[in-house]
């Protein structure tokens, strides 16, 4: 009887262990089946709801980096990965002129959003079953007792490497007055970065597209004979946006601006010349002409090329939203993999023993 009791143990602790195995399988098919993630929008400035404004959101790529420190590195997916804008090793401080830059290309190449939200009476909105990434999101300016509000646009990441589950995305407005004027005055500036002992490198001019609600409104050129500056009058009612229509080649853009004024910086990311020298050999005769072989004088010329610094870039404001996450977690799966080893070594001691 005991012997049949043993041989019932060892197979149940078999059997149990297997089921673990299996219950840890169906945890991760159920995950993977439904990796989809929620974004909660709360609009206000101080205690007014920002009601009734239009929201975009675009599925930019996934975070590269650790997760774990404050740099930011995104790999744009194939629709933005066109835009030759830097986004790697970002600090905070680097996130929201690179959405800037994004949105603007965006909106004026009319991209198709992932999805698009207006904000209710309490300046809320929610967008559900997002799969796991990083995403733009981009707002239109919404006029409310005669204050424009200009949302800016903000980089945000859902998945489940977040912690916290009640994080919502709290989106920053520009708030001014509706203007009285029906004109104003705009500037477009270039800025050339990192590229000072790359002469060869900068073109001798570049073309601004200048957008006006999303419409092109005029195509400028920019160059040296102008100072790399355009100004123009234009209506204070547009959302005005301002893009690079061709990128020089080894260059990186990012576009700033206050409303009025843009600001176009290219940073040269290309290669730096290494240090090199260089040396020659000469050979001299020996005056005196008993001599039965000349002498050789080696004479060096060492040619020094200096080696750029670390191409840097210098951006202002901004930062990266962590997102809340929710759906089932994964910390049961080891565990479950665990008790059924155990549970199965159990078994087969048993079993040995038995025998």
């Amino acid at each position: 009887m005991g012997k049949t009791l043993k041989k019932r143990s060892a197979v149940i602790f078999c059997v149990i262990g297997l089921l673990l195995w299996i219950a840890a399988a169906s945890i991760v098919s159920v995950r993977a089946a439904d990796s989809t993630y929620p974004i909660y929008l709360s609009c206000k400035n101080g205690e007014t709801a920002v009601s009734g404004m239009t929201w975009k959101l675009y599925e930019l790529g996934i975070r590269t980096d650790s997760k774990t420190t404050d740099i930011y590195s995104i790999k744009l997916n194939d629709t933005f990965s066109a835009y030759q804008v830097d986004t790697e090793n970002m600090t905070a401080s680097d996130v929201a002129d690179v959405a800037k830059t994004l949105e603007s290309y965006a909106v004026i190449d009319e991209i198709e959003p992932y999805a698009t939200g207006v904000t209710d009476e309490n300046g809320f909105l929610q967008f559900t079953d997002l799969p796991e990434g990083v995403y733009l999101l981009c707002g239109e300016q919404t006029e409310i007792d005669s204050k424009i509000y200009v949302p800016a646009a903000s980089i945000v990441e859902s998945g489940s490497n977040m912690s916290n589950l009640d994080w919502t995305v709290y989106p920053k407005f520009e708030v001014r007055d509706v203007p009285e004027e029906e004109s104003e005055t705009y500037t477009v500036m270039k800025v050339w970065k990192n590229d000072e002992n790359e002469p060869e490198a900068r073109p001798y001019n570049i073309e601004a597209e200048i957008y006006c609600n999303g419409e092109l409104y005029e195509t400028v050129t920019l160059s040296g004979q102008n100072d790399w500056t355009y100004t123009w009058e234009g209506d204070p009612d547009c959302q005005w946006k301002v893009v690079e229509k061709n990128i020089p080649d080894n260059y990186t853009v990012i576009v700033r601006d206050n409303l009025t004024q843009f600001v176009i910086v290219n940073t040269f990311e290309g290669t730096p010349p290494q240090e090199t020298t260089t040396t020659t050999t000469a050979v001299t005769t020996v005056p005196d002409e008993s001599a039965s072989t000349p002498e050789e004088t080696t004479i060096t010329t060492t040619v020094n090329v200096p080696a750029t610094t670390p191409v840097t870039t210098d951006r202002v404001s901004g930062g990266i939203i962590k997102l809340p996450q929710t759906g089932q977690l994964w910390w049961p799966v080891p565990v479950l993999i665990l008790a059924g080893f155990v549970s199965i070594a159990v078994g087969i001691r048993l079993k040995r023993k038995n025998k």
